[in-house]
Formats: C-alpha cells, sequence, structure tokens
C-alpha cells in the first residue's frame, strides 16, 4: 500500500492514534497519509499546551495556529502557561490572535497579572467553555471578567480567583454545577444557582474583614443543595464548622488543615453525610495529616459520631508522589490495604 492510500476505516485505527501519548509519533504518522493525517492532527491539537509546555515551543504553537485558523478549530483544550520572562509578553500578544479561533473551546484556565486582561479581546471569543479557570491576581481591570463570564450558558464547572469584591449578573452561568473559589467568586455566584460542588478556598487578606460578617446567613439557602463540599480551613474568614447546620443535603465534605475536635463537632451536625476527606492544604508541603496512631483515633471517632458514615479518606505523605496525593481509606471502621490517589476520589 503506497504511502498516500489508507484502505483501513477510520473506527479501527483511532482508538489506536488515542493510546500514542507523544507529539514525535503523531506527527510521524500525520506525514504518512492525508488520513492518518487528519487523525493525528485532531489528537495533537485537541489540548496542545500538553505537548507544548516550554515557552519557545509554545510560542511556535500560536504561531502555528494564528497562520492555520483550521487547526485552531481543532483546539478543545487550552491552558496559558505560566511564563515569566521576555517571552511572556510575545506569548500574551498572539494568543490574543488567536484565542477568536478556537470557536470550539470547551476548556481554557488562565492565570492574569496586571494587564495582561487587555491583550486578551473577550469581546470577540465566540466559543462556549464547559470548564474554566480564571485566576486574577491582581485587582486591576476586574470588571471585564463578570461581563464576559455571563456570556458563558454552558458552563459547567468553574475556577476563580478573585481578591477584590465582584458582581456577577443573575443570568449568568445557569448550568454551573461546580464551584471553586475564594470568598469573592462564591458570594458572587453561589446565590441563585443549584451547585452541587463546591471547594470554598482560603483567602488570607479577608481573614479578618467586616465583609464576612453576615456571610452565612446570606448564603445558606444557597448551601442546602450542595452534596460535596471541599473546605481550606488554615486562614480562612469562614470558619467551616460553622457551616454543618446549612448542609443537609451534604454527602462528602473534604477538609484542609483541621484539628480533631472541631473535625468531630462538624461531623456530629451534617445529618446526611456518608463520605469524609481530610486532606493536605493545596500549595503547601506534603505531609502527613496526622500520625498513624492519630489516624485510627481520628476515624475510630468520626464513625462513632456519625451513624451514616460509610467512609474515611486521610491523605498520607509518600516519596515521589508530588503529583498527586494518595489517601488511606477507611470503609465502615476498616482500613482498606492499596491507597487511593485523589484522582478516584473526586470525579465531578
Amino acid at each position: 500500500m503506497a504511502v498516500t492510500e489508507c484502505r483501513l476505516s477510520v473506527e479501527l485505527f483511532r482508538p489506536i492514534f488515542q493510546e500514542i501519548k507523544d507529539s514525535e509519533t503523531l506527527v510521524s504518522l500525520s506525514l504518512t497519509n492525508k488520513l492518518f493525517q487528519s487523525e493525528a492532527q485532531r489528537i495533537l491539537f485537541f489540548f496542545p499546551a500538553y505537548f507544548s509546555t516550554r515557552p519557545r515551543q509554545h510560542l511556535r504553537l500560536l504561531t502555528c495556529l494564528l497562520n492555520n485558523p483550521r487547526l485552531a478549530l481543532l483546539v478543545k483544550k487550552y491552558h496559558v502557561p505560566a511564563v515569566i520572562g521576555p517571552k511572556k509578553a510575545a506569548i500574551w500578544t498572539l494568543l490574543g490572535s488567536v484565542l477568536p479561533y478556537m470557536t470550539n473551546l470547551k476548556e481554557f484556565s488562565v492565570s492574569a497579572f496586571r494587564d495582561d486582561i487587555n491583550l486578551l479581546p473577550m469581546e470577540k471569543l465566540a466559543f462556549q467553555l464547559e470548564v474554566l479557570t480564571w485566576i486574577q491576581v491582581d485587582s486591576m481591570n476586574c470588571g471585564i471578567f463578570p461581563k464576559w463570564l455571563a456570556t458563558q450558558k454552558k458552563l459547567k464547572k468553574l475556577k476563580w480567583i478573585s481578591r477584590t469584591p465582584v458582581e456577577v449578573p443573575a443570568s449568568a452561568c445557569p448550568n454551573l454545577i461546580s464551584l471553586e473559589g475564594t470568598f469573592h467568586a462564591i458570594n458572587a455566584l453561589l446565590p441563585g444557582r443549584d451547585i452541587k460542588r463546591l471547594y470554598w478556598l482560603a483567602d488570607p487578606a479577608l481573614e479578618r474583614s467586616p465583609l464576612v460578617g453576615n456571610t452565612l446567613d446570606r448564603l445558606s439557602g444557597s448551601m442546602e443543595s450542595l452534596e460535596s463540599l471541599s473546605f481550606d480551613t488554615r486562614v480562612n474568614a469562614i470558619h467551616y464548622h460553622g457551616l454543618a447546620s446549612h448542609l443537609p443535603s451534604l454527602v462528602l465534605l473534604e477538609l484542609n488543615g483541621c484539628d480533631v475536635e472541631s473535625i468531630n463537632n462538624t461531623v456530629s451536625s451534617i445529618s446526611n453525610l456518608r463520605h469524609i476527606v481530610l486532606s493536605t492544604q493545596k500549595g503547601y508541603g506534603r505531609r502527613d495529616v496526622f500520625t498513624m496512631k492519630k489516624r485510627a483515633d481520628v476515624v475510630q471517632g468520626v464513625f462513632s459520631r456519625s451513624p451514616t458514615l460509610v467512609r474515611v479518606d486521610i491523605a498520607v505523605n509518600l516519596e515521589g508522589s508530588h503529583c498527586k496525593v494518595f489517601y488511606e481509606r477507611w470503609e465502615n471502621g476498616n482500613r482498606r490495604e492499596d491507597l487511593v490517589p485523589s484522582t478516584d476520589i473526586f470525579q465531578h
């Protein structure tokens, strides 16, 4: 068979292509024939940042997409790389030109500093996202994002870090079911939406702020539909044990940094709790939450205080596991032999 021909149906070789994890092999296959080229490009450009993590590689990627808008249509996931130095300005400038061509984009992740946001033509972005991470590190131009967010009608999962108070139209994000954010983002988006999964991130800047005084009363009605809650307990303006009486539907509770007494009080106050996860805090060093003996004591305590509880996961420290957190799992008071990765716990 000549390299310019291919008599196989797409259904036969597509599963094989999807198992290929390196870009060089996919590029080689794309040079074989037109049908292989189409399948290889579909995978290469589905999540192009996966193969282009270095600044120079990423500049070449964006230049390629700008010169070939057809390829930009293949992009479904795009994460703006964390770049410092002279190439950062070039990447953001190119991104502003390329992003409007990614009309089929479904997942977008960006961290904006100072005037970065000005380089994105928000009014020209036609895609409808399902997953979005937006980290606004400083307070400049914060009003641009909430207005654009109101256009994302299909958004289901959002991570939003905002350091300043924000307002979002009531009609924004009608299909949002998972929210991860700091106080201001939660205060703006939780009311009026049927959110099932909430990750409440700590915000040290608000530890003593008067803004949080009546937050629980205002949000209590919106928290009644929560089924899963993760909570950063360290340096947080809200105390998690104060949330317990507002969570009648909660099934899963994750706590990042906690003490035994507060854990017991919280667990006994949540009527339908079935699963509790005790994790290390994101952004801090990997370490045991408790010693081996204390883990056993904690497990015994929470099971004795919650008749509905069936599972407890406690984070443990493993050498070489910096990319994942693994958990020791206890079910109905019995410890499992194998450890469980975080990806198996949070599948929302």
